[in-house]
């Protein structure tokens, strides 16, 4: 008997059901973690984006006396898509911005341009 009980080898069961269970409570732990760094790095772009344009605008004003222009009303706008590639490719035809400059919001919701007298005067990135 006691010759049996040498030869057996492997973890029993209890063994393998304590692995699996601590294993899943790293897993619980760790991935959340893990997926909010796409979110937070999503918004640190759109954050860049926003600072990027407004250089570029404050750029455009240094040199010209006027900022870009944008029929609206005067405030605050969330842009859309369209309003925010016009301005783009408004400061891109100045050589404000590199060619290769495209700017898509994840959320065009936390962009702001503030309008005044159909010039934009400001953008920030609201989070």
């Amino acid at each position: 008997m006691r010759k049996m009980l040498k030869n057996k080898k492997g973890f029993t069961l209890i063994e393998l059901i304590l692995v699996i269970a601590i294993i899943g409570i790293i897993s619980a732990i760790a991935l959340p973690k893990f997926s909010g760094f796409s979110d937070n790095a999503e918004a640190r772009a759109d954050e860049a984006n926003a600072k990027l344009l407004q250089n570029a605008i404050q750029v455009d004003f240094a040199s010209t006396g006027d900022y870009p222009t944008l029929t609206a009303a005067n405030g605050n706008l969330t842009p859309t898509q369209a309003q925010i590639n016009a301005v783009v490719t408004y400061l891109i035809g100045k050589d404000l911005l590199p060619t290769s400059t495209t700017i898509t919001a994840n959320d065009l919701g936390n962009f702001r341009f503030v309008i005044n007298s159909n010039r934009i005067t400001d953008v920030t990135y609201v989070p």
